[in-house]
């Protein structure tokens, strides 16, 4: 018996019943009697071999496809052809095939997560990186390279970049809490032949305590005479800051003030007497 080798390469798309010549069957030494059959071993759910004879001295082989590949499935596909003559006794000859499933760009970009969700001090120096998106694309070659972008409809934040390979989120500029406390937006993954997908991102600013507390005198009692009674209000004021939790919380005491005390009004009010 003869042996040799054969490498078909097939798209991945390519339709059932589509028919794949193999040159190197014809090498087959099994002598001078025709061949009277060909066959796969082992058997496999995808091919099947058709023979037909050119001429006396040409014979052509041909894979003919039995059902659909899919190369993130399985991406290659070994079996031996095997010839057999009409000789007596018979005789057989046998060549590998090697089958390579062509990627198709069949598959999208799909995200790790549908929300990526990073968290900011408001002080965070530009340049830093807040977040990072990531995508998978079970393509191969250019069909699974993934570059990432704000989508069209963000393009108005002007506080944030994405790196288009790594998927990095990076602060731009400095934020601040007291302006903007949550930013939503959507980054889209697209893959080299055009496939895409979209998934959302919430930047939330973490307040830091960079605002002092405001006093806003709301009345002032000025002269004071000097027979006022005791207990008299003499101003009314309100504190303030744009802080928030506990940075915002502000208490108020008057410093070695023998003649004059304070008395909390309401929230953030308090009265001088």
């Amino acid at each position: 018996s003869g042996r040799s080798g054969s490498v078909a390469s097939i798209p991945e798309t390519s339709d059932p019943g589509s028919r794949f010549p193999l040159e190197a069957a014809q090498d087959l030494d099994i002598g001078s009697n025709d061949v009277q059959a060909y066959s796969i071993v082992p058997e496999n759910e995808f091919f099947t071999v058709s023979y037909q004879t050119q001429s006396e001295s040409e014979m052509h082989v041909d894979l003919i496809l039995q059902k659909p590949l899919d190369r993130e499935e399985q991406p290659e596909l070994d079996f031996t052809l095997v010839a057999t003559d009409g000789g007596s006794p018979p005789r057989s000859g046998t060549t590998q095939i090697h089958i390579v499933v062509l990627d198709v760009n069949d598959n999208a970009p799909v995200f790790t997560h549908k929300v990526y969700i990073g968290r900011v001090l408001e002080n965070t120096p530009e340049g830093s990186v807040i977040v990072r998106v990531v995508a998978n694309d079970a393509d191969v070659g250019m069909n699974g390279d993934i570059t990432y972008d704000f989508s069209q409809a963000v393009a108005k934040y002007s506080e944030f970049a994405v790196d288009p390979k790594s998927g990095e989120i990076r602060v731009l500029k400095s934020l601040d809490f007291e302006t903007t406390q949550k930013y939503e937006f959507s980054v889209k993954a697209m893959d080299g032949g055009g496939l895409s997908a979209l998934c959302k991102v919430v930047v939330e600013v973490v307040d830091v305590n960079d605002n002092a507390p405001d006093v806003v005198i709301n009345s002032f009692y000025s002269p004071i005479p000097e027979n006022t009674a005791p207990g008299t209000v003499v101003s009314v004021f309100a504190v303030r800051d744009q802080d928030s939790g506990v940075n915002g919380e502000v208490s108020c005491a008057l410093e070695e003030e023998p003649f004059f005390s304070l008395k909390p009004a309401f929230k953030n009010y308090y009265e001088l007497v």
